[in-house]
């Protein structure tokens, strides 16, 4: 019996071993080692196309440029150039408009005057005030249309303006008036716009070469009177 019991553990061993390397208790082929092929994580293949959530519909791409990579910038049009230079001329403007104002303080039949009384300008001798209108760029009023005279004698009546030079000079025998613009008018002594009196008579008296519009300076209303040309008063200029 104890000859028998290491025989049969002896057996057992080798059957095991058998079918460990393949064999077959009953016999038969020898069949392959049971070892599972080792795979890869299997991972989903990338969808050819997916939704694009901010669409609503599937982008055939995950990435689409807006424009082709590596391009080379490009040079500002003509059309930019010109919107570039556009506030240079809006700012140019307003020195243009400043240019187009008109020069006086006043307007008749669509030209300019400047009145000094309203600029508190009342203190030039009739050369003065030449010169300063010319200095405006423009001239001592010549008042030689009866509309126009009567429109400045109303004119400043209505402001109450004591006076002011205008551009005529009387001649030496009182018989002509004539104006800085080159025109020459006969003179009616005493007769309108001609003052009916003045400090010696009717004007002009004689003696004073400078034509001055005074406002009821003698009690005759706003008239024509010659002046001696040294006076200081306001002017009118005109363009």
């Amino acid at each position: 019996m104890r000859s028998l019991l290491p025989l049969s553990l002896l057996l057992s061993l080798a059957s095991a071993q058998f079918v460990f390397f393949g064999g077959n208790r009953f016999g038969g082929a020898p069949q392959p080692p049971r070892f599972q092929t080792f795979q890869g994580p299997r991972f989903a293949s990338r969808p050819s196309s997916f939704q694009d959530p901010r669409q609503g519909r599937f982008s055939s791409t995950f990435f689409r440029p807006s424009s082709p990579l590596n391009e080379p910038a490009k040079e500002p049009t003509k059309e930019a150039a010109v919107e570039d230079e556009k506030p240079e001329a809006v700012a140019a403007q307003p020195a243009a408009l400043t240019e187009s104002r008109p020069k006086g303080n006043y307007q008749y039949e669509g030209k300019s005057y400047l009145l000094t009384w309203r600029t508190g300008r009342n203190n030039f001798a009739w050369n003065e005030g030449v010169s300063y209108c010319r200095s405006q760029g423009m001239k001592l009023v010549s008042l030689d249309s009866k509309e126009k005279a009567d429109h400045f004698l109303s004119l400043v009546g209505r402001e109450r303006a004591p006076y002011f030079w205008a551009g005529g000079e009387v001649s030496g025998n009182n018989r002509q008036l004539t104006w800085l613009n080159g025109k020459t008018e006969d003179i009616k002594k005493g007769q309108h716009p001609w003052s009916f009196t003045g400090r010696t008579g009717p004007q002009p008296d004689g003696g004073e070469r400078c034509l001055a519009i005074l406002n009821n300076v003698y009690r005759d209303g706003v008239k024509f009177h010659d002046v001696a040309c040294h006076h200081r008063k306001p002017v009118v200029c005109e363009e």
